[in-house]
């Protein structure tokens, strides 16, 4: 195994709990439509060219372009990978 250099922490990493799931959405305008007509959710999307902050376990966050609002703190996201929707949740 060849080694590149080395890297120095001065703080212990923190690792991401964020998973993506790949879907086969591809219809930004679908998917939007199809997540407002879900009863009991509370959806929030982005501005055209920009993301929205999606809320994880102990503060963690990442971005998306669409995203559920759950009670517990926890939400759901979708965000566009270049061919197609991934779901992005951290429970």
């Amino acid at each position: 195994m060849k080694t590149y250099g080395t890297v120095q922490r001065t703080a212990p990493m923190k690792m991401s709990h964020f998973t993506s799931i790949t879907t086969k959405l591809t219809d930004k305008k679908i998917l939007e439509r199809s997540l407002k007509e879900m009863p009991n959710v509370t959806l929030k999307v982005a501005d055209k060219g920009e993301l929205i902050e999606v809320r994880g376990h102990r503060g963690e966050k990442t971005q998306a372009e669409f995203k559920i609002v759950q009670d517990n703190g926890y939400d759901f996201g979708f965000v566009n990978n270049g061919n197609t929707y991934e779901l992005v949740a951290d429970m």
